[in-house]
């Protein structure tokens, strides 16, 4: 585990969606996440856009859970799935996720995180 993903977890961070609750922006704010199926699923490979705050896409079909989705080999739907969100909610800074994961996030999410833990270790409220 890395240092940041530790960190955020000492503060009750513990994924993609727990970070952009905290620190993203309401209703703008989004990450994009590769989900491989297991071996025994008919799902496809794909990657979905994602908020913890509202639909991506309010006419997913019921197992997308609201999220816009798209189809194919991590490389290629990453990509897509980036550029569409990009275009759709402005986010220009993709970083990946620190939890070990094929997500990215917004940038600037993840740099006020980083302040936010520098600023809570600097005033002693870190857990």
């Amino acid at each position: 585990m890395s240092l940041l993903a530790e960190l955020l977890r000492a503060n009750d961070i513990t994924n993609e969606w727990d970070l952009l609750k905290r620190f993203g922006e309401s209703g703008q704010d989004v990450f994009v996440l590769y989900v491989r199926p297991d071996s025994r699923s008919a799902m496809a490979k794909v990657t979905k856009v994602v908020s913890p705050s509202h639909s991506t896409d309010p006419h997913a079909h019921w197992y997308d859970n609201g999220c816009k989705t798209f189809t194919g080999p991590m490389r290629e739907s990453m990509k897509t799935a980036t550029e569409w969100a990009s275009k759709r909610y402005g986010i220009t800074d993709w970083v990946r996720s620190p939890f070990f994961s094929s997500a990215m996030v917004p940038g600037y999410v993840l740099d006020k995180a980083k302040t936010f833990l520098k600023e809570s270790k600097v005033a002693g409220h870190a857990r």
